[in-house]
């Protein structure tokens, strides 16, 4: 396995491990905001992802593969994160980036199957 490869599992592992984390804070601390539970949702799915992106990195062309990546992270920090911070915060503002997080993680799906078709054409 890469070094990239190790980076992105233990980064999708330290993901995963909040999505729960913050999950239980969201059930017994905040009575569950739908917000919440959508940012949590995300970013359990998008942290499974990028486990799978690294179990199909032969499968996907080298740039998709690390483009999806970092799509993924930063797209979870902006989705997630900031519905996070307007909630624990009271900051209202902090979601204006929410929708350029939700595009990455769209964009990271879309690069998966482009780097998939690149790399079948080879």
């Amino acid at each position: 396995m890469t070094r990239s490869s190790t980076w992105f599992i233990v980064i999708a592992s330290l993901l995963g491990c909040a999505s729960l984390m913050l999950g239980a804070i969201g059930a017994h601390v905040l009575h569950n905001p739908p917000s919440w539970q959508s940012a949590v949702h995300t970013q359990t799915i998008h942290a499974l992802f990028l486990i799978g992106l690294v179990a199909l990195r032969g499968n996907i062309h080298g740039w998709a593969f690390g483009l999806s990546c970092a799509l993924v992270i930063c797209g979870i920090v902006l989705f997630s994160g900031s519905i996070y911070v307007k909630t624990l915060l009271d900051i209202d503002n902090a979601t204006k980036v929410a929708p350029y997080g939700g595009s990455m993680l769209m964009l990271a799906w879309l690069c998966l199957g482009a780097g998939a078709l690149f790399r079948s054409q080879r």
